[in-house]
Parts: C-alpha cells; sequence; structure tokens
C-alpha cells in the first residue's frame, strides 16, 4: 500500500508543479485547478448511493480497487502535466479528465472511477461516457483482477484491432461486441435506469451481440 500511497502522491505533485508552472509563467491556472480537481476525484463518492453504499464505495476504491484507482488517479495526472485534459468533471461517483479536439472524435478508457476522456460529456445523453461509466461498475465487481482482465484487453483490443469490422453487422467493430465492453454496457443500462430512468440505446452501444445482430444497419 506504500507504493500506492507513493503512486498518488507522485502523480498528484507532478501535476501541480507543472500546473504551477503554466500560471506563473503563462498566466494560465487551469492546469493547476484540474491537478486539484482531480486528486480530489480521489474521495468523490456516488451520491445517489445510500449513505452505506457510499461508504463502501469509498473503502472498496483504495483497497479492493486500489491498482485501478491508482492507475487511473496517476494516468489523468499525468495528461494534465501534458496539457491533455481541458476539463474536470464528476458524476455518480466517476471522475472524468477531459479533453477537447477540433475533430470532436468520441474516445474514453478508465480505470477505477477515472475516466480519461476525448470529447465527453458527463451526462445522460452523452452515450460513450455512459459506456465509460459503465466500466467503473465493472471495476468495482471485478475489483484487483480490472486491471489486469478487463481493462488490458479492451486497452489492447483499441490499439490493435480497432477498425475490423463485424461481419454479421456492419453498424459495429469487432471491439463493440467483445464480452468487455457489452459487459460494461448492461451495467451501465441498469444503472441509468435505476437513477434516472435512461433507455439504454444499443445502437449506440449494445448490450450483448445477440442485439447487435438484431440491428442490421449500415455505418
Amino acid at each position: 500500500m506504500n507504493i500506492y500511497g507513493y503512486t498518488q502522491l507522485g502523480g498528484a505533485a507532478l501535476s501541480t508543479v507543472s500546473g504551477l508552472g503554466q500560471g506563473i509563467f503563462g498566466g494560465d491556472w487551469s492546469a493547476l485547478g484540474n491537478a486539484g480537481q482531480i486528486f480530489l476525484g480521489n474521495f468523490y463518492l456516488d451520491e445517489n448511493s445510500s449513505f452505506f453504499g457510499g461508504i463502501g464505495q469509498g473503502i472498496s476504491r483504495h483497497t479492493w480497487e486500489f491498482i485501478q484507482t491508482g492507475l487511473g488517479h496517476s494516468f489523468a495526472q499525468i495528461r494534465n502535466t501534458f496539457g491533455a485534459v481541458d476539463n474536470v468533471e464528476y458524476f455518480g461517483g466517476a471522475t472524468l479528465a477531459n479533453r477537447n479536439t477540433d475533430d470532436g472524435g468520441l474516445a474514453g478508457m478508465t480505470l477505477g472511477n477515472f475516466i480519461m476522456g476525448t470529447n465527453l460529456r458527463a451526462r445522460t445523453d452523452d452515450w460513450t461516457f455512459m459506456h465509460e461509466y459503465g466500466h467503473t461498475l465493472q471495476s468495482r465487481s471485478w475489483g484487483p483482477l480490472y486491471s489486469f482482465v478487463p481493462a488490458l484487453l479492451s486497452g489492447a483490443d483499441m490499439l490493435f484491432n480497432w477498425d475490423e469490422p463485424w461481419e454479421d453487422n456492419p453498424r459495429f467493430i469487432m471491439h463493440d461486441i467483445r464480452w468487455y465492453e457489452t459487459g460494461a454496457n448492461r451495467r451501465a443500462a441498469r444503472y441509468f435506469n435505476r437513477h434516472f430512468g435512461t433507455e439504454w440505446d444499443d445502437v449506440e452501444n449494445p448490450r450483448s451481440k445477440d442485439i447487435a445482430r438484431s440491428l442490421i444497419l449500415t455505418r
């Protein structure tokens, strides 16, 4: 756990020092503010949970999920250090460290309760964000195995097979219908339906291969 503490503090210190430098020498204090918000994300809990549910979530985050929590916080802080975080948002216990780009392409990577997003918004009408939120719920279930199974497989798939089409339905690429991706969608669908009455959009993020097969659409 000492390594976990050093990782957390190291990432925060690096991002804070960089933010101070940008503020002092460039007059832009946004990176410093981002560093603080990302750090506080370690302690931000889901306001939709019960009192005891929130306590359980806080304990889980720094014990059962400590590997991905430490990695997620550090990656978000490093991203901020190099100017790749434009805004930080909180939602349902998750911390979104987001970058905005001119091309508008949507992307995300989730470790623990930290979502490293591109052009995402922490809202109930952003389907990519809600999918990534499903990975935070997946992290809670998988615990220490999350970083080595769902997260690792998802990351490798994005790197090496991102554009591989799915023959059964040209609407989706293979990544969309991997079990670790559809599993995140199922968790997100339950959460957003329970708390916000959201009807999940399987055209955007399918919850199973069977559903994806039934949606024969072209891109």
